[in-house]
């Protein structure tokens, strides 16, 4: 996913992270309706708003500078069959360790949210008992496997007191991309904190082109080939 994030007082910066959808032997429902939410755009242009201690979550809002949020993007997901699954998606394969992404609420949808530390057992089978079926989970469906680094510092943003953990400054989702599951080594070795072949394209639409500061990025600009999904740039 291509983000902008407001690192103190600095201007707006981009980057982005990228993540490795789990098998479809074990997560396809919850993997196909990211990958279709993804497909028609609706992360493009929304915030990560929350950044509680264990995890940093999505929103479907699309303008942070009034409040109280407006949620009315959500009737997009909602229009399209995409806004929750159909039931609590799990697999012991695929727990909720650090740097995976889960879907959070009962049904599960449409906002996600990137694990900051190990959340196995409070996101596990029987970890929130609070919802109506306490042995319930929620499904965990993929994992960073690039901008990591970038993901930690955001991890360390301020937030709001009093606020149920509402970040000073959200990070914006600007766009996600989906890229062929043969990409996937090719983007463990995007650099760090760049997790994508694209930035440099994003770069240049959004903040002009540097060739300076964005050379070495060039060496991995590959062409991808239509296949198999198995990767979200974001």
């Amino acid at each position: 996913m291509f983000l902008e994030v407001p690192w103190n007082n600095d201007p707006l910066s981009p980057t982005s992270f990228t993540a490795e959808m789990h098998s479809l032997d074990y997560m396809p429902h919850s993997v196909l309706t990211f990958l279709e939410q993804v497909e028609h755009g609706l992360w493009d242009n929304t915030y990560f708003i929350t950044n509680a201690p264990h995890i940093l979550v999505s929103s479907t809002v699309q303008d942070v500078r009034t409040k109280p949020y407006n949620f009315s993007h959500a009737l997009a997901f909602e229009n399209l069959g995409l806004d929750h699954l159909l039931y609590q998606e799990y697999s012991e394969h695929y727990p909720h360790e650090t740097m995976t992404l889960g879907f959070a609420g009962r049904p599960a949808g449409p906002n996600f949210y990137i694990n900051k530390i190990d959340n196995t057992l409070i996101h596990g089978p029987g970890g929130q008992s609070h919802h109506d079926i306490g042995e319930e989970a929620d499904p965990c469906f993929a994992t960073i496997v690039g901008g990591k680094d970038i993901l930690t510092r955001i991890f360390a943003l301020p937030v709001q007191q009093g606020s149920n953990y509402e970040l000073y400054r959200p990070v914006k989702i600007v766009r996600a991309l989906i890229h062929p599951s043969e990409s996937i080594d090719r983007g463990r070795r995007v650099r760090e904190g760049n997790g994508s072949p694209d930035m440099d394209k994003f770069l240049q639409e959004h903040h002009g082109n540097n060739e300076e500061d964005h050379r070495d990025e060039n060496e991995h600009h590959e062409d991808f080939e239509d296949h198999e999904y198995g990767i979200v740039h974001g």
